[in-house]
């Protein structure tokens, strides 16, 4: 068996991980159906029990028939003639050539033009300047589809996705159906092509050093000369004025986008009228968080979340994993970059993918689109992931725009420590989840007209639950074990007409607990009794606790049924029952030898459990 390792072709920039699938696609349909591939160490590999590679790169210069990518609705790739010269040249000289690696883009030159007669008599297209109707796009879209061959409705597939009533532009092809900018991908496909592979057999090509382009662009030979070519919204130089670039990378990358057609069409026509971004494979809303992700104030069309996978594979098997575009999250299709990450720790993506490189859609440059790496998450179960369901229907009532400039940097911190948790499986991210829970929901309760959209606060955060995945940060940090032993105090009983101070949470948040089915809270009219957590000293908000719970003495006193605490001295402001707190941490706490910001920071998070009543061997069995 042949191990080709294509130094060349790595996972960044898109323009590489594209043509590396091109690369596996073209290999497996037009010279050997059993070559396999796969990404190990960052690289792309080839396997197969013939390819070498020389044969690898004589397959190319030699044979390598390419596909007839054209996008006729779009104004420059126009088939209307003396619309575009250097267009109509490029397809006269592939039209008139004897190769027989050109007979499949001839056929679409021949069905095209039958089509562009076809589409002018229906009256899709504008007599004035020869281009597509704004209007009827779809139509003419749908006539393409009918009346093409299939290659070319391959690349079509690929790059305009058919809805009931509209299309859909997959970010693969720039999500804007093939013209970036003032250029178009399959004129300057073809533009390549020929250069490179010239129709006329008798003539030299316009490249001197195509093989040492091709070596450089498969195997990462060094020492060739760029040339003067856009990688367009493949490449991030290329969208920061670069024009120098490989331009068989590019061909590459345009057939590997091929690969991102099937099934599309059909799954779009299910789920299309909810989200058409999260319905194309692997892709999702942007998220401004994680990895090196543009502002939140950067225009984005989206993110592409490209797999990797360890295990070899066909090239049919890999299209038709790519193509089914797998991403769930919970019952539904992962709808951003959130949804798509937390999907990965869920295992709700196809079980062979090991890996997934990130990718930010943003435009720059005026209307320039560029894909910009935001990094890898590694494909890997997380069972506690799960727990972030409880977040989502709450978040979702949480205003994103219009609001104070608090509530929006708590609610994307939210997001953000949501995302390094379902990426990274660290406890503290989780911890931090809460944290920043905490300070939304004070940033909400100290704006009435937020409250007018989230009528209440955020309520059934099992502590039974969410103990389990914070266990390891508890076992290591004793701030965590003081905080988790003064989150859970509470009253086994509130007093008669009690109607504050039920527990030490209810007394920091701003939130009035309601003791009657469903025990959902409410919120307070007086907001937290105990201000200042986050914000201040942790011993002035326990020392304001403890005030509010001797005013309370009184009733303990007349009404409590416990005979110690009858004969107890004193006043008992002392909570019922609270998970145990080890001697040595108390005594360091007391001790003043802790991290009080970091006990708080607990403390904080913490808070936002509910359900201590459960006894400590309830709450951590089986963890």
């Amino acid at each position: 068996m042949n191990k080709l390792v294509l130094k060349g072709l790595t996972p960044e920039p898109m323009l590489t991980y594209m043509a590396a699938l091109g690369v596996h696609r073209l290999v497996g349909q037009q010279h050997d159906p059993s070559v396999r591939a796969y990404w190990e160490h960052g690289l792309f590999v080839l396997e197969s029990e013939q390819l070498t590679a020389d044969g690898l790169t004589g397959f190319f210069l030699d044979d390598y028939a390419p596909t007839p990518i054209m996008s006729p609705w779009n104004g420059r790739a126009s088939l209307e003639p003396g619309r575009n010269k250097t267009f109509e040249e490029l397809l006269h000289t592939v039209g008139e050539s004897t190769l027989s690696r050109y007979a499949p883009f001839q056929e679409a030159i021949t069905a095209g033009h039958e089509l562009w007669r076809a589409a002018t008599e229906l009256g899709h297209i504008n007599k004035g300047d020869g281009k597509v109707v704004a209007k009827r796009k779809t139509e003419f879209l749908e006539l393409c589809r009918a009346r093409l061959p299939e290659p070319t409705v391959e690349w079509i597939d690929a790059s305009a996705v058919l809805l009931d009533h509209d299309a859909a532009y997959p970010l693969t092809a720039g999500g804007t159906g093939g013209h970036i900018g003032s250029g178009d991908l399959s004129v300057n496909f073809l533009e390549w092509v020929v250069k490179l592979l010239p129709p006329d057999p008798s003539a030299k090509p316009k490249l001197k050093n195509v093989q040492a382009l091709l070596e450089d662009a498969l195997f990462g030979t060094p020492g060739t000369t760029l040339q003067s070519a856009k990688g367009f919204h493949f490449d991030l130089g290329s969208a920061a004025g670069s024009d120098v670039a490989n331009p068989w990378l590019f061909v590459l990358a345009m057939e590997g986008i091929v690969a991102f057609a099937a099934s599309t069409s059909r799954r779009m026509s299910q789920t299309g009228r909810y989200d058409s971004r999260a319905s194309l494979p692997f892709t999702a809303r942007a998220t401004a968080v994680g990895g090196d992700t543009p502002s939140a104030a950067e225009e984005s069309k989206g993110e592409l979340w490209l797999p990797l996978w360890s295990k070899p594979m066909t090239a049919a098997s890999a299209q038709a994993m790519i193509g089914e575009g797998r991403s769930q999250w919970g019952r539904s299709q992962a709808a951003d970059g959130l949804d798509f990450v937390r999907a990965i720790a869920t295992l709700g993506v196809d079980r062979s993918i090991t890996e997934f490189s990130r990718y930010t859609m943003a435009v720059r440059n005026g209307q320039n689109v560029v894909a910009v790496p935001a990094g890898r998450v590694r494909v890997r179960h997380n069972e506690h992931v799960n727990l972030l369901h409880r977040i989502d229907p709450w978040l979702r009532w949480v205003p994103r725009s219009k609001t104070s400039p608090a509530i929006a940097a708590s609610r994307h911190r939210v997001i953000e420590a949501e995302f390094k948790y379902a990426a990274s499986q660290q406890p503290e991210h989780l911890v931090d989840v809460l944290y920043h829970l905490f300070t939304l929901e004070a940033a909400l309760y100290r704006s009435p007209k937020a409250r007018e959209d989230v009528t209440a606060p955020i309520s059934g955060l099992h502590a039974a639950e969410w103990l389990k995945a914070l266990l390891p940060s508890i076992e290591q940090q004793p701030e965590a074990r003081i905080a988790l032993g003064l989150a859970s105090s509470r009253d086994r009983q509130p007093l008669p007409n009690q109607r504050l101070g039920y527990s030490l949470a209810e007394l920091m948040r701003p939130i009035y607990a309601n003791l009657s089915p469903p025990h959902r809270a409410s919120w307070s009219q007086r907001g937290p009794t105990a201000l200042g957590l986050t914000q201040g000293s942790l011993t002035r908000v326990l020392a304001s606790i403890l005030a509010r719970r001797t005013l309370a003495s009184r009733g303990r006193l007349d009404h409590t049924h416990d005979d110690v605490a009858q004969a107890t001295y004193g006043v008992p402001a002392a909570f019922d029952q609270a998970l145990r707190v080890p001697l040595h941490d108390a005594a360091r706490f007391v001790d003043n030898t802790l991290d009080d910001k970091l006990t708080e920071r607990y403390l904080a998070a913490f808070s936002m459990l509910t359900g201590w009543h459960l006894p400590a061997t309830t709450l951590l069995t089986d963890t």
